[in-house]
């Protein structure tokens, strides 16, 4: 292969490989903010302070934060989170009601919740309609539930075991914003984890859809592999070779197809990276052993489990075996190109 054609099969590979992660890194951006619901709070002109709801006050297990959201500017655009100084707050109590007192003086846009603990100079996505459903909740306990609980209303308990509670809640919200479960009575604040299962099953719903990405994104490397073994003779293979470049286009836009086709829960998402396969397993884990814990396990979550999980395998599989016959159909139109050549030199 000349100087020529590997440069210019490198550069097809950059070309290929620099948009199918521009629209990847797109949505992971998109699926890796946090959902947040705020409420704005203008003190400027007054001059006085203003009270929030204890939902409002994240705790990292070493101190409690309150948090707003900024404009984004310079690289960092969009919707960004930003902490407000200790100096500027403090808990209160009335009436057996905790709440956060934030001093006057500037104009707020506070976050009330969120699908996970914001952190500094993130990235937010604003809710701003719930959908309305009956969910359970299953709140993780390690060191054992508090006797006796102590649940809201409009919680009712279904199950139990040393170290988990199963909660339903009939007017349940989409997204499921944790912060707001926890922060609803004694014994919800000191659960470890709260889960919602509505979003769980959501999530291996969508795992079939996360599955077909891989093949999508195999297709166009495999057509690239072929394509550098045809520019040995460009001239002679032109038209597979303008295929091929089709083709590759194409499973570019159905990667962006396919990536529009699913949206993972964010409060089962972890705070770092969305390729984190140990902690959606860890997690999983988790709450599958709490309902068996329970003697739950003719839950619906373990039959979902199961087939989404073998269904996925099952996208990946079939996906990875369909540019097959596309390649076979090419090396068949190669081998019908030589041979007619050979015909005419004899």
């Amino acid at each position: 292969m000349s100087m020529k054609r590997r440069v210019l099969c490198v550069f097809s590979l950059i070309a290929y490989l620099l948009c199918a992660c521009t629209i990847l890194s797109r949505k992971i951006e998109g699926e890796m903010m946090v959902e947040v619901q705020s409420e704005t709070r203008k003190t400027k002109e007054s001059g006085s302070s203003t009270a929030v709801n204890i939902s409002a006050v994240f705790s990292d297990g070493e101190e409690n934060h309150l948090y707003q959201i900024v404009d984004g500017t310079g690289w960092e655009t969009g919707l960004r989170v930003r902490e407000l100084p200790h100096s500027q707050w403090a808990l209160g109590n009335a009436g057996g009601r905790l709440y956060a007192d934030i001093s006057g003086g500037e104009d707020y846009r506070l976050i009330l919740s969120a699908s996970r603990q914001p952190t500094e100079g993130g990235k937010v996505r604003i809710v701003d309609a719930f959908e309305t459903v009956t969910d359970q909740y299953l709140a993780i306990y390690p060191d054992g539930v508090p006797e006796p609980p102590e649940l809201p209303f409009h919680l009712t308990e279904i199950g139990r075991s040393e170290t988990a509670l199963l909660l339903e809640c009939p007017d349940g919200e989409l997204p499921f914003l944790p912060q707001t479960v926890k922060t609803s009575s004694a014994t919800t604040d000191t659960a470890q984890r709260i889960f919602s299962l509505t979003e769980a099953e959501r999530f291996l719903a969508a795992l079939p859809s996360v599955a077909a990405v891989v093949p999508a994104m195999i297709f166009g490397l495999l057509l690239w592999s072929f394509s550098c073994c045809l520019s040995v003779h460009a001239e002679k293979y032109k038209g597979l070779l303008w295929l091929n470049a089709a083709l590759a286009v194409g499973s570019l836009g159905v990667l962006a197809y396919l990536l529009g086709q699913f949206d993972l829960p964010a409060s089962l998402l972890p705070a770092d990276n969305i390729f984190q396969w140990q902690y959606y397993c860890e997690e999983f884990n988790t709450l599958l052993r709490a309902l068996r814990s329970m003697g739950m396990e003719n839950h619906p979550l373990f039959s979902q489990q199961e087939t989404m999980t073998a269904n996925a395998m099952a996208v990946i599989r079939k996906g990875i075996l369909a540019p097959v016959p596309v390649i076979l159909a090419e090396g068949l139109a190669v081998w019908l190109l030589n041979r007619k050549g050979q015909r005419e030199k004899t």
